[in-house]
């Protein structure tokens, strides 16, 4: 019987027929065919790929961190982010509560007669409108120490520490990068510094701007009224602290060092002490941030806010009640020549001072040179030790009475 032409070929005898959408199998004896394998060619195409890509990112970084180089607030912004990240290297942890240590020595801190086991000291955060800056607001942290909000010690008063960040910084910088409340609170409860309140004041009013802590000769700003008047009056009258220059000092890092020191030989009927980290010791509009320069190119200015030529012009014994710690390396490049210079200004004086130049290890992956004592590291060691020597100036009284406040 013929094959009808359109109908379906006969099934041999014993097949299977296949069902509707089977997938059929190869025939006997026939190979699979194998996948093809990427040869040289398609492996060279990936790595030149991969290798396009790198170039693309690292110019997309190389192009970034040149526009924020050339935008002084971005600059400033992420300088400041850096140093911030330098200060998690080591950073101390919070205490849950502290011990406060057996004392009945007579002096400027508060004293127990048992030992006490207390929260630890808290921070508060606020905003001042100084006259001093017109009305403008600026905005400030004040650590009070373990025990201070206790019904025990509230007829207690306080001797004070104000803080001074650099430029470019802020108020939060020496509790962020410093974690100065944290080193305090350890201090207490190891017994190596009587309880004491931390002011850190914004002195610049901005990342991206520089007062060296001084009165612009212009008269718009007055940093140097603001921090010594408007802030001194404000935490003496709503904390319970000691009003009395004996328990005052100042403390401060590169461009708050220079402030601390000038604001002390500027006003040493108001504070006792000033402790300079990583600082300089002259007026000079090259250290201020990005060509801001408070001074104006004003030479009255400059002259009345040089701390090397200040001290020689106070009477002696206004110089020989001052107390002044300077911290920086000895093999510093940058500042280690300004600081042994101006430790001989204050032999030469009379000037009570101390100089610790120990010689700093390099952290690895900060860059040496300048940032070798410019790092959060350096700053907060220093500023433990200080708050040691501070602690104790407080409680001898050893200061002396230079006026009132």
């Amino acid at each position: 019987m013929r094959e009808q032409r359109g109908s379906e070929p006969m099934a041999r005898p014993g097949a299977t027929r296949a069902e509707p959408g089977a997938t059929r199998r190869p025939a006997a004896g026939r190979m699979r065919p194998s996948p093809r394998r990427k040869g040289p060619r398609s492996r060279r195409r990936r790595r030149t790929r991969l290798w396009h890509g790198l170039l693309v990112l690292a110019l997309a970084l190389c192009l970034g961190g040149g526009l924020v180089a050339a935008v002084p607030p971005w600059r400033d912004a992420a300088l400041t982010s850096a140093l911030l990240i330098t200060g998690e290297i080591g950073a101390p942890t919070d205490l849950p509560t502290v011990t406060l240590c057996r004392t009945e020595r007579p002096g400027l801190h508060a004293r127990s007669a048992r030992r006490l086991s207390v929260p630890r000291g808290r921070v508060i955060a606020g905003t001042l409108a100084g006259a001093a800056l017109r009305g403008v607001r600026r905005p400030y942290l004040i650590y009070l120490p373990p025990g201070y909000d206790l019904p025990v010690f509230r007829h207690h008063r306080y001797p004070v520490v104000y803080a001074l960040h650099g430029a470019p910084g802020q108020a939060r910088d020496w509790y962020q990068g410093g974690a100065l409340n944290v080193v305090a609170d350890r201090l207490i409860a190891a017994c190596r510094m009587a309880p004491l309140i931390l002011v850190m004041p914004d002195g610049n009013g901005g990342l991206g701007r520089d007062s060296e802590y001084i009165n612009r000769p212009d008269g718009s700003e007055g940093d140097d009224t603001y921090v010594t008047r408007d802030v001194v009056a404000f935490v003496d009258r709503h904390f319970r602290t000691l009003p009395e220059r004996r328990a005052r000092a100042l403390l401060g890092l590169s461009e708050g060092g220079y402030g601390a020191v000038n604001l002390l030989l500027r006003h040493p009927d108001r504070f006792a002490a000033a402790v300079a980290i990583a600082g300089y010791y002259t007026a000079d509009p090259r250290n201020a941030l990005h060509g801001d320069n408070p001074f104006g190119h004003d030479r009255c200015a400059l002259a009345a806010n040089d701390p090397t030529l200040r001290v020689a012009a106070l009477p002696a014994r206004a110089r020989h009640q001052l107390h002044i710690f300077l911290y920086d390396g000895a093999d510093d490049s940058e500042f280690g020549p300004r600081t042994r210079a101006f430790a001989r200004v204050l032999a030469r004086n009379g000037v009570p001072y101390r100089w610790e130049d120990r010689v700093l290890a390099p952290l690895p992956g900060v860059v040496q040179g300048f940032w070798r004592y410019h790092n959060w590291v350096y700053w907060r060691a220093s500023a433990r030790d200080a708050l040691i020597h501070l602690s104790a100036l407080f409680a001898d009284g050893s200061a002396g009475r230079a006026g009132g406040a």
